[in-house]
């Protein structure tokens, strides 16, 4: 898919890309993403948008360019794509963006969610394995909570590497549950981590590191060194009361994916049991901090 040329487009509008049919791929969508992630609306409702510091920074790595083009990995229902894209539409300059989501649910849901004066083209894919684009045709390759997904890693950074331009940016960012908070590092401890296989490649979390690890064997010879920033305290997003939390906890894909509903009701059950007794949530129905900071990677492609 080859980019137009961005001087024949006076349009301050992201130019719409024509439609494509999805990519196949090797590495087939994880089947955990695959049913955890269904529920688009609750999806939505139950997980936190980006702080506007953070949206900034990432806004700053862009590569100068008359018109840059950015590519977003696993653009789920558009926590991450609207306030981008919002960000873009703010300066003064075209841009392209192509949002990616091989799940048909979020990929349905994703184009209401944002605002119907942005012209945007998603694309549905298999995994990051194998992406539409041609080489060197981006300035910067985004995953929002997302990239600990693209097993395996090393064929995921190559893919990315082939489609950025030289210098271009690869950022990698999440939100995290604030675990320094000790109620929220008692529900991670109590709740949320038991409820992962101990095998990350049966379930991938953030958390494990090993998406890390893979960037190790890359460095220095496909992507300069890894810088990471992290936004909290003032600039944190915050979601508040039991039944946000209830709600987080239920849109875990292994949790959102399970077909037994009775096991999903002890876990809501033991949820609640949690939040109604622990000594620093009890009688918080409506106030209680659910706390999150936003990590950005980024590193930018060489050679």
């Amino acid at each position: 898919m080859h980019l137009p040329a961005a001087r024949r487009i006076p349009s301050l509008l992201p130019r719409l890309r024509p439609p494509t049919s999805p990519t196949p791929c090797r590495n087939a969508y994880h089947s955990v993403a695959a049913s955890g992630f269904n529920d688009s609306e609750l999806y939505h409702s139950a997980r936190p948008s980006y702080p506007p510091a953070a949206i900034s920074h990432i806004q700053s790595i862009i590569p100068a360019s008359e018109s840059p083009a950015v590519m977003e990995l696993g653009a789920g229902t558009g926590l991450f794509t609207a306030p981008m894209l919002d960000a873009l539409s703010s300066g003064n300059q075209s841009f392209t963006y192509v949002a990616n989501e091989p799940n048909p649910k979020m990929h349905e849901s994703l184009s209401p969610m944002l605002s119907p004066a942005v012209q945007l083209n998603t694309v549905p894919i298999g995994g990051a394995e194998k992406l539409t684009g041609t080489d060197f045709e981006f300035d910067l390759v985004i995953a929002a909570q997302s990239f600990h997904w693209f097993t395996p890693y090393p064929a995921s950074f190559m893919e990315c590497r082939r489609l950025l331009k030289r210098g271009g940016a690869l950022v990698l960012t999440w939100n995290e549950r604030d675990t320094t908070i000790p109620w929220i590092k008692d529900l991670e401890d109590e709740i949320i981590t038991p409820l992962y296989p101990a095998d990350n490649n049966a379930a991938p979390r953030q958390q494990s590191g090993k998406w890390e690890e893979s960037f190790e064997h890359f460095l220095g010879n496909y992507y300069g060194n890894l810088h990471k920033e992290t936004f909290r305290g003032d600039d944190s997003v915050v979601q508040r009361g039991h039944e946000q939390v209830m709600e987080r906890v239920m849109s875990l894909s292994v949790v959102a994916g399970l077909e037994d509903e009775g096991e999903k009701k002890k876990i809501a059950a033991r949820t609640r049991e949690f939040l109604e007794t622990h000594r620093d949530t009890k009688g918080r129905e409506e106030d209680l901090e659910l706390r999150y900071f936003t990590d950005v990677y980024y590193t930018r492609t060489i050679g």
